[in-house]
């Protein structure tokens, strides 16, 4: 990515949040501003942050960013309020570590307003469905997070039976 180049660093393994979201923040800098990612170092400069610091960042070295840092660079980086509080997010996940943890939810809100809505949307849904296609689905779910074929398998299936309703409204019959 450009901001790896722009630092001449290597991707660890495990990666922050935090250097995940400011790298690709850095990206799309480039890419919106067609500057070149050898003058990428210039929105490190605008920061007047040093460049080894930023560095350690976007390597996941460190996490840990001053009040001062933090306004000087978010201001560097982006104009975008939502961008700056996703980032903001990304160093906070970083902390979210330790018992206890797996039940703190860090989102920006407008994002993650509707999502939430919707996984209620679908919780509500299966629950008013027969005990036995309740019990398929909650066992498909988790299965979806790790199978690419179970997803393909799952949108194919969504197509054919949204491609059959368009259909049969057309045609004015009503839907299985």
């Amino acid at each position: 990515m450009v901001a790896r180049k722009l630092l001449h660093a290597k991707p660890p393994p495990d990666m922050s949040y935090f250097s995940r979201k400011l790298e690709a923040l850095l990206d799309k800098n480039c890419r919106e501003n067609e500057v070149n990612p050898s003058k990428a170092i210039d929105l490190v400069r605008a920061a007047k942050l040093p460049q080894s610091v930023v560095s350690r960042w976007i390597n996941g070295e460190q996490i840990h960013i001053s009040e001062e840092d933090w306004a000087s660079l978010s201001k560097a980086i982006t104009d975008d309020p939502k961008a700056r509080a996703e980032l903001l997010a990304a160093h906070l996940m970083d902390y979210n570590n330790g018992p206890g943890s797996e039940m703190v939810s860090i989102t920006v809100a407008g994002s993650g307003a509707s999502h939430k809505s919707k996984a209620n949307e679908i919780l509500k849904l299966i629950e008013s469905l027969p005990p036995k296609e309740e019990e398929t689905l909650l066992t498909l779910l988790p299965l979806l997070k790790i199978s690419k074929l179970l997803r393909d398998h799952l949108s194919s299936l969504a197509n054919l039976l949204q491609t059959k309703s368009d259909l049969q409204k057309r045609l004015g019959r009503i839907p299985d």
